[in-house]
């Protein structure tokens, strides 16, 4: 394996399974083009998970299940950052949160 593709390897390894990378997150590194070419030896590898063009997974994988999907939200940051867009979270993402709320629903109407 060659240095490059060990030094990405090591720092997808630092942020842990279902980690989401872009080329952006490598580019101290190298040139774009020696990260392009280290990125797809480590995906035909299996080592990484191709999700879309230029985003990247360490892929977190279940005991039962197998490779799992990756998550949403990650792959959203990661375009977002790609992009040079600030992303916010909506609120579909906050209902999903585990975090137990007391806050209650609107009032239910009466149908007219």
């Amino acid at each position: 394996m060659q240095a490059i593709d060990q030094k990405i390897l090591s720092r997808c390894y630092g942020h842990g399974r279902g980690h989401v990378s872009t080329q952006k997150d490598f580019i101290d590194l190298g040139s774009r083009s020696h990260i392009d070419n280290a990125l797809s030896r480590l995906a035909q590898n299996g080592k990484l998970k191709r999700i879309a063009r230029g985003l990247y997974e360490y892929p977190r994988v279940d005991k039962v299940l197998g490779e799992l999907s990756p998550d949403l939200d990650k792959v959203a940051k990661a375009m977002a950052g790609r992009e040079g867009i600030h992303a916010r979270e909506n609120n579909l993402s906050r209902t999903r949160s585990p975090k137990p709320t007391t806050r209650a629903g609107p009032p239910l109407r009466e149908p007219s």
